[in-house]
Formats: C-alpha cells, structure tokens, sequence
C-alpha cells in the first residue's frame, strides 16, 4: 500500500512538471515565436534543467505540438458545454456555427502560438487537431440527432455523413473569418451568418413553421 501511494505522488509529480513546461513554452512561444523559442531557454524559464526537460519532451517541436493540443482542448470544453444548453436544436446549431468562429478567431489571434500555424503550416496543424476534430463531430452529431428526434431535421437524415459534411465546411470557414474575408463589421459578418443559416436549415430541415 505505501509503495502504490508513493508511485502515485510519484506520477502526481511527474505530471505537474510536465505542465509546468507546457505553460512556460506556451508563454516563450507566444511571445518570440517557435522559431527563436530554444529547449534551453524553455529549461531556463521553467526553473529546470535541460536534461529534466528532455525528460519530458524529446524535441522543440514535441512540445510545440502538446502546446497547440492544450489550445483546442480548451477550445472543445467550451463548446461542449454550448452545446449542452438547453437550447431549440435549429436555433442551437446556428448559434454554434457563429459561437465557434468568433472562439477560434479569438483563440488564434490573442495566442502567438496558434496564429502561425493557421497560415503557415497546415500539416502540423492538423497532427495537433485530431482529437479535436473527433470530439467536434461527436457535438455535431449530437445535435442533429436532437433535431431529428424533436421533429426539426428530416427523419430521413443520415446524420453520419451530415455530420462530417458540415464539421468539414465549419473548418473551411475558419481561416476566410480569421482574415476577415467574411467582413469584419457585426452587419457584414450577419448577412454571412444568414446565409449559412439558409443554405444548412434549408437543407436538413423539417419544413414545419412551428418547429422553427
């Protein structure tokens, strides 16, 4: 029983140390880049040394990854507990579609971190949103089941390839609003919500007025 209780407090420990790196590299890479962000420096900042540090995180870019994962697991929380609001499931979706833009933008441009790879490099961005992109589709699916149920979304929905078709225009969507393509007044970026609002509702939607 002691030796369990010490491997415990050991892991405990382990874990601390591991996210006390994640959020210095986090900081160090918001504000100099990954490129001028060194393994020494993120050692130096954390109070460690280098060689605990490799502990760790084999590389630069290792860590870099983690530091991404940690932004779109936050950003995946708040979005669940949108979704989970109990909201009519039409008025529900569309207020997701604008409510994860408007995070995402918000994520990416206060957070050095995550603005380059938006428009630089896709591939790693891509490596660090994967479970991201499972957990998404999950509240996508969700909540056209919902509407399906309510009555609101056509029974004859498949709400499988529904849902990745729509998870796969919601991330189309994201780099033409982070550089303001869509507008960047309230009124601009709302005629672009309506018609999304049109083209999502008119498709999948049940055609009963007192549903809407």
């Amino acid at each position: 029983m002691a030796e369990v209780k010490k491997r415990k407090r050991r892991t405990a420990t382990a874990e601390r140390t591991r996210q006390h790196f994640i959020k210095v590299a986090r900081d160090l890479f918001a504000s100099l880049g990954f490129r001028d962000t060194t393994m020494n420096g993120i050692a130096k900042s954390a109070g460690k040394s280098r060689r605990t540090l490799y502990t760790y995180f084999s590389t630069k870019e290792d860590i870099y990854l983690e530091v991404i994962k940690e932004e779109f697991d936050f950003l995946y929380s708040e979005l669940e507990k949108f979704v989970n609001q109990p909201v009519p499931t039409p008025e529900k979706l569309m207020r997701y579609i604008g409510h994860r833009e408007e995070m995402i933008n918000n994520v990416v441009m206060w957070n050095g971190t995550l603005e380059a790879e938006f428009f630089n490099d896709i591939a790693t961005l891509e490596r660090a949103r994967v479970r991201f992109d499972v957990l998404e589709r999950r509240l996508i699916r969700q909540m056209l089941q919902e509407g399906i149920s309510g009555g609101y979304f056509r029974p004859t929905l498949d709400p499988t390839r529904t849902t990745m078709l729509l998870h796969a225009c919601l991330k189309g969507l994201e780099v033409p609003y982070i550089r303001g393509q869509l507008g960047r007044s309230r009124e601009s970026l709302m005629r672009t919500y309506f018609i999304v609002y049109d083209l999502i509702l008119k498709g999948i939607g049940n055609d009963k007025e007192d549903k809407e």
